[in-house]
């Protein structure tokens, strides 16, 4: 089998990309679905994926499929395996009408993203709220961002803990975090 190795990324709409030798995909693969990508490692490799305000659905070489909601340590990978970045809240809507994700091969995996249980989902004010921290750049309050978005700032604080797993202000540190300059 030839796997990817290298990034790609959705800034283009149809880009095509072969992942296994003779399968095609086109992408993006769904609006829920941001990037896909694989990390190759061999036996005493390791990675580390930075926080970064996104969810991960990862698939390893050994059929096991793990979610991860917006996390504030990096998350350690150590084994080979596709990893689809999703929208911050794309790994609750799942949870929340009971679909589980189940494949054999990583051709079966990448391909149901595409299928309409996987993408038919209407995105909340939360997506939105999201979507708008993603390109500020300085720190909001919830206080503002009821104002502009015409809702209760207790209830986007209790979607940010229920839905991202992260308070507000932890998921807006993530955000800041990222848009620090490094030298």
């Amino acid at each position: 089998m030839q796997y990817l190795t290298e990034y790609y990324s959705f800034k283009t709409l149809k880009l095509q990309l072969t992942i296994i030798s003779k399968h095609k995909y086109y992408l993006p693969i769904n609006y829920w679905v941001v990037d896909v990508f694989y990390i190759s490692l061999s036996n005493n490799d390791h990675y580390q994926l930075q926080p970064d305000g996104f969810s991960y659905i990862l698939y390893t070489e050994e059929n096991k499929i793990t979610y991860h909601k917006p996390f504030v340590n990096p998350l350690e990978l150590k084994s080979s395996q596709f990893i689809v970045k999703c929208r911050p809240t794309y790994i609750n809507y799942l949870q929340q009408n009971n679909i589980t994700i189940k494949a054999s091969n990583p051709d079966e995996f990448l391909t149901q993203f595409n299928t309409p249980k996987l993408k038919n989902f209407t995105p909340s004010v939360l997506d939105y709220i999201i979507f708008h921290l993603h390109f500020l750049n300085k720190k909001t309050s919830l206080n503002q961002l009821s104002k502009r978005y015409q809702c209760n700032s207790k209830k986007i604080e209790k979607q940010f803990k229920r839905i991202i797993g992260l308070s507000f202000i932890q998921y807006e540190n993530i955000l800041i975090t990222l848009r620090r300059p490094t030298y």
